[in-house]
């Protein structure tokens, strides 16, 4: 790490330009101190970027906490989640004037709250009496009165100071602000045990970190800390009594850092991001804590103010065992689903079929959801016993044994569909002659779901009051509408509208590449459902007469899905029902499940 000296006098002053070396710096705000450190948020430019970028000045003493941190920076040797810095420098003399050089332009109030307020309310320090009788608090009021800042607080000097300069995270990728809103467990703890991980990595170098600055930690993948500051070296006794937002009450008092203390401030965080608030920890008082298992015994845990606290390393152990525990949900399907001949002169047998499957699978139990509809091609010979065929072969496929509980095993489901299908269209050709189907399936592993379609039928999704078809129609009216052949009104009345190009069982020779997946939209295969998501299958008998939009306003509106279902086909009926026509729905209510 290279460290500048500069000789001459630096004057710092809010809304004031500056140059260090290559940056120009343009000071916004004073953010306030801890330990000896000042805190400026400024407006970075160089040479090489013109663009200003949101940055961090930090000035203390070279004998102070930069200088700790400076040496733990060593040890971390530019580890991924520590964001570089810029600039550092000694200089040999700092003068830091807090007043504008623009007296008209005040300073925010805000800008002085970034939890390193030092000042504490009267019944609070009572508290910390009580937490600690055999220590006398007269003897650390001086350091309280002393770090207090408020907008009055005179010039600051210092005689060979240390500077360092950094860049911040946006304000919309900080911490403070992912702290705002209510936020899901499941995006918690990710967030929180790479924050472990992190302090767990610094904890086995012998330091602890018992305090953090939220604007200065950016949510990113990873996430990075981009202040240290608040790190001290195992069994060090502060050079004084130090209090803040994430600080554990002893070292008000001047206790020896341990390893438990960073446990500490990982509790406060964890904490804030459940309860949208920052705890008052006391003996007298039982700290509110929501009764999520797991969750509430780790919190009870790190929060104690005696300081009985697990490791970071055993937290960290917590910490990932509870989100596999809470990883499990539980997930329950209601399905409906109706055929109708239709009234067709020419249809005098429903060439369509459909199909559910559904049970619990592997060690997790988790739940298979296979729903299908074939429609048996019309003008062909045996259109009915080819869709039956295919969706018999889908519903008796036996179910692989090997799969394991990963990623890895989501894709070897979506192989053993296809895997089915090839076998239903070997099934099909060797059965009927000059005979096929559509296939449209759906597949959902716990909350995964994956599809395999060929033909024209569709599959619809319905989310938070909107439609969307997530399969394409394999026809030749879709392939003349792609190529701006033809128009979108007249695909409506077109003669060859129900002319396919891809279908099943129609030819021996198959490849599942005819098969479209959600690969379509992507790189994946599967995508992830949330609660109260609708799947709809359904043949061209039922889409040719009812428009998504229409069908997405019953499934919204009507009491449960087999009243919207029985709208569907009431309404088929009413403009002709020129096809058999077949609607299947599944809906999909999922909540965490809590062991």
């Amino acid at each position: 790490m290279n460290i500048s000296e500069i000789t001459t006098t630096l004057k710092i002053q809010l809304h004031q330009h500056i140059s260090i070396n290559d940056h120009k710096i343009a000071i916004e705000s004073y953010w306030g101190r801890f330990a000896d450190v000042h805190y400026f948020q400024i407006q970075i430019t160089s040479d090489t970027n013109q663009t200003p970028q949101l940055g961090l000045l930090r000035v203390g003493k070279t004998d102070g906490a930069l200088q700790k941190e400076l040496e733990l920076r060593q040890h971390l040797a530019n580890h991924r989640m520590i964001a570089p810095l810029l600039e550092t420098n000694i200089v040999e003399h700092i003068y830091i004037s807090l007043q504008p050089n623009t007296t008209d332009i005040p300073i925010p109030e805000e800008n002085y709250a970034i939890n390193f307020n030092l000042d504490q309310p009267e019944d609070e320090l009572s508290e910390l009496e009580q937490l600690f009788p055999d220590v006398n608090l007269e003897e650390t009021s001086e350091y309280l009165e002393e770090e207090h800042y408020d907008q009055h607080i005179q010039d600051i000097e210092i005689d060979r100071g240390i500077l360092c300069l950094s860049y911040l995270p946006e304000l919309e990728t900080s911490l403070a602000t992912w702290l705002e809103p209510e936020k899901e467990l499941s995006s918690i703890l990710p967030v929180i045990i790479q924050f472990c991980q992190l302090i767990n990595y610094i904890s086995q170098h012998g330091w602890s970190l018992v305090q953090i600055n939220p604007k200065a930690i950016a949510i990113t993948k990873p996430i990075q800390l981009y202040d240290l500051v608040g790190a001290f070296k195992i069994a060090e006794i502060p050079a004084n009594a130090m209090i803040g937002t994430y600080c554990p009450p002893e070292l008000a008092f001047g206790r020896p850092v341990d390893e438990q203390m960073s446990s500490y401030a990982i509790g406060v965080l964890l904490y804030e991001a459940i309860h949208n608030q920052q705890p008052r920890v006391s003996e007298n008082v039982p700290l509110e804590i929501k009764p999520i298992p797991g969750i509430y015994q780790i919190l009870t845990a790190c929060l104690a103010p005696n300081g009985d606290r697990p490791s970071v390393s055993q937290l960290l152990s917590l910490l990932v065992e509870t989100q596999q525990s809470l990883g499990q949900i539980e997930i329950h399907w209601q399905v409906a689903s109706k055929s109708t001949l239709g009234l067709s002169m020419s249809r005098w047998q429903n060439e369509d079929t459909y199909g559910v499957r559904q049970q619990s699978i592997g060690a997790q139990s988790e739940t298979l959801m296979l729903g299908i509809i074939a429609d048996g091609m019309g003008g062909m010979e045996s259109g009915d016993v080819a869709s039956k065929l295919a969706v018999k072969t889908l519903m008796e496929y036996p179910l692989p044994t090997n799969i394991v509980h990963s990623s890895k095993g989501i894709s070897q489901w979506s192989e053993w569909l296809l895997s089915s299908i090839r076998e239903a269209n070997t099934r099909i050709s060797r059965a009927v002659r000059n005979g096929g189907t559509t296939l449209s399936a759906v597949l959902a592993i716990g909350k995964e779901l994956a599809i395999a379609h060929i033909g024209d039928s569709r599959i619809y999704l319905i989310r938070k009051g909107c439609i969307c078809q997530i399969s394409e129609d394999h026809s030749l009216i879709a392939t003349l509408l792609a190529t701006e052949q033809i128009t979108y009104a007249e695909s409506l009345k077109h003669p060859d509208r129900n002319i396919l190009t891809r279908s099943l069982g129609s030819s021996g020779r198959f490849n599942t590449d005819q098969i479209q997946t959600l690969k379509t939209f992507g790189e994946s295969l599967f995508m992830s459902l949330e609660d109260g998501d609708m799947l709809i299958l359904s043949s061209d008998g039922v889409w040719d007469l009812v428009t998504p939009d229409e069908l997405c306003d019953i499934f919204v509106n009507c009491n449960s899905i087999a009243s919207a279902i029985n709208q569907v086909i009431e309404l088929v009926l009413a403009r002709g029902a020129t096809d058999n026509a077949t609607i299947m729905a599944l809906e999909s209510a999922i909540a965490q499940q809590y062991k």
